[in-house]
């Protein structure tokens, strides 16, 4: 639809929308598996600004309005060497607890700063190791907490919350994460006071590959090759019928395999590319397919 209508009319919008609303419901879909499956971190680098940006879209949609979301970003643009979902992860997860925090209200602060550890300082974060890396810094002007909540954090299952209200693995994953980037994560707080949480990862001079926006609109390829197209739901025929005869495509259809091999019989010196669907009735893909093969 998006390639058929112009960007100056007004349902350009709405197109754009539904198209960055499919892209996150299947970014979140690969984040949940992520963790259910437990599969490996995937390190790419990415921009730690533009990661907190995402963090911010996504928060401005669910959290409270009397909480001011406010950045403060590294003017250096730093890149970080990691897995950018998981990580986008740690910071919903440190954000959504801040919010937590301030049931009438305050301000959550999400800042990116550069940070040399060396010799010196590196004692400060258990040991990990000297080098450049990202800070990140979640603050809030909260309820805080005292040293005891603060020892036991991170730990599995510990919740301030009422029964119901949370899981309490939140933290402990965003440990464990932080952990797998070999990074270090620390809170400040104190009661009244608010929190503050700082994530250290490490930083990297490499940059991402370079590559088309999602949304940017694609290049189009036109041929005038013969295609068969073999489905079941009229629906899905009609979409594929439509796209590809714009584009120059002669196509043929077929409801099942029963009436493609019929048709590709009489045709099959013309057709170049055979569509498929599995689960058909009379005959299924895997059949259909065995017999054009064989023709």
């Amino acid at each position: 639809i998006r390639e058929q209508i112009a960007v100056s009319e007004p349902h350009f919008r709405y197109v754009e929308l539904v198209l960055k609303s499919g892209l996150d419901a299947a970014k979140l879909t690969r984040q949940i598996l992520s963790f259910s499956q437990n599969s490996p971190v995937e390190m790419e680098p990415f921009c730690a600004n533009d990661a907190v940006k995402e963090v911010v879209e996504i928060l401005g949609k669910t959290i409270h309005r009397m909480i001011e979301i406010t950045t403060e970003l590294s003017n250096e643009n730093p890149f970080v060497m990691g897995d950018l979902a998981r990580i986008e992860q740690v910071l919903i997860n440190l954000c959504m607890n801040s919010c937590d925090a301030m049931p009438d209200g305050g301000k959550l602060i999400i800042k990116t700063k550069t940070f040399m550890l060396d010799e010196r300082n590196s004692m400060r974060y258990a040991a990990t190791p000297p080098g450049d890396y990202v800070l990140f810094s979640v603050c809030d002007t909260g309820t805080g907490m005292d040293r005891e909540t603060i020892s036991r954090i991170f730990d599995p299952f510990f919740t301030t919350k009422k029964p119901g209200q949370a899981t309490g693995l939140g933290l402990s994953i965003a440990y464990n994460i932080v952990n797998e980037h070999k990074g270090h994560i620390t809170v400040k707080s104190k009661p009244g006071e608010g929190t503050e949480v700082d994530i250290l990862l490490p930083m990297t001079k490499e940059l991402p590959v370079a590559s088309k926006a999602l949304l940017a609109a694609p290049e189009i390829h036109r041929g005038e090759e013969t295609i068969l197209i073999v489905d079941d739901e009229y629906v899905v025929r009609k979409l594929l019928v439509d796209l590809l005869q714009s584009r120059g495509y002669k196509i043929f259809t077929a409801i099942d395999g029963v009436e493609a091999l019929e048709l590709f019989k009489n045709r099959h010196g013309t057709i170049e590319l055979v569509i498929l669907d599995v689960v058909m009735p009379r005959m299924d893909g895997y059949e259909t397919l065995k017999r054009i093969l064989e023709i």
